[in-house]
């Protein structure tokens, strides 16, 4: 073997082993890109998760009425909510559990907010507008049995749907 074919032969040798370390480093770049596009989306998913979980309802009544009661919305998020959805139960006047739901807030802005129930009849809506919640108006009504939510729906502002149920568990729907 003459000199001249061995120097091809070494050449051949250290480029193959270039192209190796290139496309062993080009699999790493790739793979690196990958777990970061991976964590990005986990970070988003999580953050609108946590705007999402910013908002609550509850029953409430106001103090020293009976049979007066609605229900609060509170939203803590820094950004409004959309096509708001409630359904539940309360028990009417002859103890009877009479469902109703809730989808008159189309447009919900950061606040704490309390909708009382319409009592009078001759009103053909079931609720009354929405109130700025005052503490010394309203309390909540935690243990109850008689009234109940069941579900919550609603539209986050990225667009994106939400449904919680009677235990607070949380999911995207949208």
């Amino acid at each position: 073997m003459d000199l001249g074919s061995l120097g091809e032969w070494s050449n051949a040798l250290i480029a193959a082993c270039a192209l190796f370390l290139a496309w062993q480093a080009g699999k790493q770049a790739k793979q690196l890109y990958q777990d970061d596009k991976r964590r990005e989306r986990q970070q988003e998913d999580l953050r609108q998760k946590q705007d999402a979980a910013k908002f609550s309802v509850w029953i409430a009544a106001e103090k020293d009425k009976t049979y007066l009661w609605g229900i609060v919305l509170n939203n803590v998020s820094e950004r409004p909510l959309y096509n708001l959805v409630i359904s539940g139960h309360y028990e009417n006047k002859l103890k009877e559990r009479e469902p109703f739901v809730y989808s008159e807030t189309n447009l919900l802005p950061p606040g704490r907010f309390f909708i009382p129930k319409n009592c009078d009849d001759a009103l053909p809506y079931a609720f009354k507008y929405p109130e700025i919640y005052d503490e010394n108006k309203v309390h909540p009504l935690l243990v109850t049995k008689k009234h109940r939510i069941v579900s919550v729906s609603f539209t986050d502002s990225d667009g994106l749907q939400w449904q919680a149920d009677d235990k607070g568990n949380l999911q995207r729907t949208g």
